[in-house]
């Protein structure tokens, strides 16, 4: 009986181990995969700021249109924010109707709660979520959305953010931190270009 006993308690361990083992066969692909996808993101990002022979408007297009192939939605906008305008400087748009210096008022655009937040903010059912009746739902019926806030120094500068008509999964916490560094480096851009417009003013002044 004993040895019985003993038979059942080995079986019961040795199944245990065999599922303690897929359970991390399991987790170890899910993390591989994570830093598989992370890495690549990181190389394809780093090809295109660092490729000297595109213009800063041409890096700019290609951020987005990967920025649009990575987070899987369709419309993508770096916007100037000043007051409570909302200004497009740069779009991708399915039907590129969405010409460059549209305006709308600040209020009623899904990127007045990426401000008010101070950080990066999605939404993946907007519909369901806690702006169905804010007018920038109702205004643009947009189901997803994710955005960050655009800053140079401690100013808010604009904000960039992708978005599509249709709902999509929920947004990872990878997807937060690559629209974050995709809104630092044209923080950091955008300040440099203020730099050298400055720069070619003063020298012009120098030289009247």
């Amino acid at each position: 009986m004993y040895k019985r006993q003993e038979l059942c308690v080995n079986g019961l361990l040795s199944k245990n181990r065999l599922c303690l083992g897929i359970v991390l066969a399991c987790v170890l692909v899910y993390v591989l995969n994570k830093l598989r996808f992370f890495v690549n993101f990181l190389r394809c990002f780093h090809n295109i700021v660092s490729d000297q022979q595109l213009s800063f408007d041409q890096k700019i297009a290609d951020l987005l249109a990967f920025g649009l192939d990575v987070f899987q939605l369709d419309l993508a906008i770096i916007s100037r924010v000043k007051n409570n305008s909302y200004i497009v400087l740069h779009a991708i748009t399915p039907d590129n109707s969405l010409a460059i210096g549209t305006e709308f008022e600040l209020n009623g655009t899904y990127c007045t709660h990426t401000l008010s937040a101070n950080s990066a903010l999605a939404f993946h059912n907007a519909s369901q979520s806690s702006i169905a009746n804010h007018p920038c739902y109702i205004n643009f019926q947009l189901e997803a959305y994710i955005g960050a806030p655009i800053r140079i120094g401690t100013d808010v500068f604009g904000t960039v953010n992708f978005s599509s008509a249709q709902e999509c999964a929920p947004f990872s916490d990878e997807a937060y931190d690559y629209i974050e560094l995709l809104a630092q480096w044209l923080g950091s851009e955008f300040a440099r270009n203020q730099d050298k417009i400055n720069l070619i003013k003063n020298l012009s002044l120098i030289h009247i």
